[in-house]
């Protein structure tokens, strides 16, 4: 092979691995530009006590927390309750109190957190009623099996949460003190 030919083979060579280069960096500038765009949040359901005024002074919420993880800002547009698997067979929207935590619609920017709260001191009932006439099936403990919060994006996927252990005791519970009633 002559000097000329070889440097014809490095030439097309070079051209070659231009080329797979170039895909390559295709590729990742659409992986980057898609997983930017994407709703990632962080979320968790529960009771969380507020400390308050003097010693012995509490209160319970139902805490229903929501971070953004994504670069990106976000809005919550609804949160609400859902059970009964992949037929929900129950849905629906829950309120919050207003002054006491965020509201929906919330905004959320990056690494920021939105605290939905529903405070039980002020809703004695509440554990019970949701326990009773929103959780219908029975026994209540296949319903709780697959209860889950709904956090509603204004854009992208319902996420779907799995209370936390305690509030579920408490809502098992409470269903038992509605039985009485």
């Amino acid at each position: 092979m002559t000097l000329d030919q070889k440097l014809q083979l490095w030439n097309v060579i070079g051209t070659w691995l231009a080329g797979i280069a170039t895909v390559g960096a295709v590729f990742v500038s659409l992986y980057l530009a898609r997983s930017g765009a994407r709703v990632r949040l962080h979320c968790y359901a529960g009771i969380r006590v507020e400390m308050i005024g003097p010693p012995g002074m509490t209160r319970e919420h139902i805490c229903i927390g929501v971070t953004n993880l994504a670069d990106r800002t976000v809005t919550i547009s609804l949160v609400g309750w859902a059970y009964g698997g992949r037929k929900k067979k129950g849905v629906s929207i829950q309120t919050f109190a207003p002054g006491i935590g965020d509201q929906t619609p919330k905004r959320i920017e990056h690494g920021d957190t939105a605290m939905f709260m529903v405070p039980l001191d002020r809703n004695p009932g509440w554990l019970v009623r949701f326990a009773t006439e929103f959780i219908t099936d029975k026994p209540i403990e296949r319903a709780l099996k697959t209860l889950v919060v709904q956090i509603h994006p204004s854009v992208g996927d319902v996420i779907e949460v799995k209370p936390e252990r305690v509030l579920l005791d408490r809502i098992h519970a409470a269903s038992k003190l509605g039985e009485v009633t």
